[in-house]
């Protein structure tokens, strides 16, 4: 196993699987952070339009953050064999305006670059976060919501335990809300 890194009195935990390290992200990430988010073929799968280059970089700025002020966040996905980066996942608690009571419970979520799609990355990855998330998040319940028309996200959150239990207005869109309860 890597060692992780450490930042300012926190620590992002380094999770490797067989094709995949999870990791801090870097500076030099965000490059390839800000190409994933403005691909309308990938925003397009979470249901939100593209993202302008200052957009991706208030995203970015606020990886460290999270992990910082939550104690959890979003890893950085780099592919083992290449070193690339190619996109991110982890727990975030967006605070997202969205009548359900999980929303103050950590949320699930995942983006990889589009080159990457369909070679079951997603699911490795998330598997690895959701297990560190079972063993690490101080609450047991987690969720998620994701584009009606996102066949393959709702196949991956229900793989990992997730089951709908509604579809809540957010944003002005229609989005199905998934929930987990540790086992």
């Amino acid at each position: 196993m890597l060692s992780p890194s450490k930042h300012e009195g926190f620590v992002v935990p380094v999770l490797e699987t067989p094709r995949l390290i999870l990791r801090e992200h870097r500076l030099e990430d965000f490059p390839a952070h800000a190409a994933l988010w403005a691909d309308p073929d990938v925003t397009a799968q979470i249901g939100v339009p593209p993202r302008s280059e200052e957009e991706s970089w208030m995203n970015f700025l606020n990886r460290p953050g999270t992990w910082a002020y939550m104690g959890y966040g979003f890893w950085a996905v780099e592919e083992k064999q290449s070193g690339r980066f190619i996109g991110a996942m982890g727990f975030i608690q967006a605070r997202r305006d969205i009548a359900a009571p999980c929303v103050k419970a950590p949320e699930i979520g995942w983006g990889l670059a589009k080159a990457f799609h369909n070679r079951g990355l997603g699911r490795e990855g998330t598997a690895a976060v959701s297990a560190w998330g079972d063993a690490n998040l101080p609450s047991p319940h987690t969720w998620c919501i994701i584009d009606p028309a996102n066949i393959a996200s709702r196949k991956l959150a229900e793989g990992l335990g997730y089951r709908q239990t509604g579809t809540p207005s957010y944003k002005g869109k229609t989005v199905t809300l998934f929930e987990r309860t540790r086992p």
